[in-house]
């Protein structure tokens, strides 16, 4: 989404004001940039939950 980003100190989420880091998120950032799935997310070892509260959290978006 175009309020967080990925910075040295992890993710930075404009809306919370604070940095996060989330290996998992940016090792799926960097092999799909363009975004990833969830079946690309679970090849790589991060389970369906992971995702879903990342999106709670607002890291991730569904794009259509």
């Amino acid at each position: 989404p175009v309020w967080v980003y990925e910075a040295p100190r992890g993710f930075y989420h404009d809306f919370h004001a604070s940095y996060r880091s989330i290996e998992p998120l940016s090792r799926l950032a960097q092999a799909h940039p363009s975004g990833f799935t969830l079946g690309e997310a679970a090849r790589a070892g991060v389970d369906r939950e992971a995702v879903e509260g990342w999106y709670k959290d607002g890291y991730v978006v569904p794009v259509g």
